[in-house]
């Protein structure tokens, strides 16, 4: 069985929300919503419209950016955090850190150790700056499929011990927050908001794992 359909998940591991649905212009073609997975936009709104889509940018907005392609019959997946105009420090210092969260984690894939080693890296960096890590929305396996079941949690949890190895390509993609991670959907299935108003920053990279560690393969590099 190859290593990339594989989901050694214990059933007492804490479960992530399962989604209800992906509307259909906002997911790749042939994807399934999955567990844990799916792609979300956290917002911090102060006077929330009814429809996300129908806000316009504003200055001192924090925008997400979320992109997957699909080539050669194989999937990857891509995020980063921009500012908008004249951004307020402490959102500056948020989306540098969660970048870097997301490489420290990187850094550690190699081959042979437990994948619980991203979540705890990603949350123990977290926690020097007092941010939240959101745990209803996780990293995944990706190739073929764009859900392939393997889940990358981004916070410590040693009871999912699925060993990594050469050949895995998977995605790492932290959300930290200004304040607690808590958050809540619209009833429009899509748009997602911390509970306390906090702010959330968010990078992806999609990696394949070689002999010698992670090679990011979603970048122009």
């Amino acid at each position: 069985m190859s290593v990339w359909e594989t989901s050694r998940r214990p059933t007492t591991v804490p479960t992530c929300r399962l989604p209800r649905r992906l509307p259909p212009w906002r997911k790749p073609v042939g994807s399934r919503a999955a567990p844990c997975t799916r792609p979300a936009r956290l917002w911090h709104l102060e006077s929330p419209p009814t429809s996300s889509d129908a806000r316009q940018l504003e200055d001192g907005d924090i925008v997400k950016i979320d992109v997957t392609a699909y080539k050669n019959d194989v999937h990857g997946d891509n995020c980063y955090t921009f500012p908008c105009g004249n951004v307020d420090q402490e959102s500056l210092d948020l989306i540098k850190h969660t970048e870097e969260s997301m490489n420290r984690a990187i850094k550690a894939v190699k081959p042979g150790r437990s994948i619980s080693i991203i979540g705890r890296i990603i949350e123990n960096y977290a926690k020097r700056f007092g941010y939240g890590v959101v745990r209803d929305y996780t990293g995944h396996g990706v190739h073929s499929a764009f859900h392939s079941g393997l889940v990358v949690f981004h916070y410590d949890e040693p009871r999912y011990d699925v060993t990594l190895e050469e050949g895995m390509t998977l995605t790492i993609e932290p959300m930290l927050t200004l304040g607690d991670q808590s958050n809540h959907q619209w009833d429009d299935g899509w748009t997602v908001l911390t509970n306390d108003g906090s702010r959330c920053a968010q990078f992806e990279q999609t990696l394949v794992i070689e002999k010698g560690g992670a090679r990011i393969i979603t970048t122009l590099d």
